[in-house]
């Protein structure tokens, strides 16, 4: 597949091959709750640059490895700027430590093997999670009864009124 206008013209299937998954970026929603987006994408994408390097032995002797900003570019579409921010978080976190290597000087990264902080940082994304469910189901729940109200005697949608504290109910004046 040489570019998305070729893949077009190959009909449908020629298409779905370009959302193929080796063209996804796969992030960790908990994680990426837990820790920024960014850094969620920046991590994921080290583990996997580690693993490759691990497969082909060529780790270094304390376990680092190198990604220079173009290759994390292409992989993650994050600017220089965005992924200096994410690894800097990674590292002040206790994810990973990074360091520079070498003439010219490359990037090295190691991924810090800490399976408690992994799972302290899931149980975290995991609360902020149930937070924003908890909060949209509140909201829609919110608007439910500001629709409901629109048909309702004024003694009921005074009664609604005083049992929720909720701006747009306050400030509903009249039914229907």
């Amino acid at each position: 597949m040489n570019d998305v206008k070729e893949t077009a013209y190959i009909g449908l299937n020629g298409l779905y091959e370009a959302f193929a998954s080796y063209n996804t970026m796969v992030t960790n929603r908990l994680l990426a709750h837990a820790i920024g987006r960014d850094e969620a994408l920046i991590y994921q994408t080290l583990l996997s640059k580690r693993n490759y390097y691990q497969q082909k032995n060529l780790l270094d002797e304390e376990g680092y490895f190198y990604s220079t900003v173009a290759d994390l570019q292409e992989s993650t579409t994050l600017s220089k700027f965005q992924q200096a921010s994410a690894t800097k978080k990674l590292e002040e976190i206790g994810l990973i430590k990074a360091k520079l290597k070498g003439i010219p000087a490359k990037k090295y990264f190691c991924i810090l093997e800490n399976n408690e902080l992994l799972v302290s940082l899931l149980n975290i994304g995991l609360e902020k999670s149930n937070s924003y469910k908890k909060k949209s189901h509140e909201n829609s729940l919110n608007s439910q009864r500001l629709k409901n109200l629109t048909s309702c005697s004024e003694e009921t949608k005074q009664q609604d009124v005083n049992k929720f504290d909720n701006k747009e109910l306050n400030n509903l004046t009249s039914c229907g």
